[in-house]
């Protein structure tokens, strides 16, 4: 992600020029969520709690990373959180012992609760963004109001020395 945002940094692309980089972004985000979903399914161990705890608490704190920094665009959001999520949550309930269950249950809320929070964050960065533009338009309507008000403020003073020579030559 870091050389995809680079890279997007570098060509600065025009507003025309999004759409295939948002695609990128979710490409991107997804392959990483495999990686993570591949790992969580790899890595735990089911006669090894501590493997068990260290890959879930990983990738819950991965998730909630992601509900903060990948919520600007919700897909790439849910390409990373569905594919890494997933394959750890059907892991654990493979398991099949009620502890499993149960975690398996908890790691479905968290879901929820995480996809609910980026969400929210999603409509914040919406928000923000159109708050942002509305705002750029408004300086540019106000910087043209004042070039507009300096020029009748020109053309205001002129009439007056102008007609202050008319009462002079009176």
């Amino acid at each position: 992600r870091s050389l995809f945002q680079r890279a997007y940094a570098l060509e600065r692309p025009s507003g025309n020029d999004i759409d295939p980089w948002g695609r990128r972004f979710v490409l991107a985000s997804t392959s990483s969520g495999l990686l993570w979903g591949g790992a969580g399914w790899l890595f735990f161990g089911p006669a090894s709690a501590l493997s068990q705890t260290l890959m879930t608490f990983a990738i819950g704190g991965m998730l909630a990373a992601a509900g903060g920094t990948l919520a600007c665009h919700l897909p790439a959001f849910y390409g990373y959180f569905c594919c890494a999520l997933l394959p750890l949550t059907v892991r654990t309930f493979l398991v099949g012992d009620r502890i499993h269950v149960g975690l398996g249950v908890m790691l479905l809320v968290y879901g929820v609760g995480m996809q609910r929070v980026a969400r929210n964050n999603n409509r914040a960065f919406v928000r923000a963004f159109r708050l942002g533009i509305e705002n750029t338009e408004l300086l540019q309507r106000l910087s043209l109001s004042q070039v507009e008000l300096q020029e009748t403020n020109r053309s205001l003073e002129h009439r007056v020395i102008e007609r202050t020579k008319a009462l002079e030559q009176q």
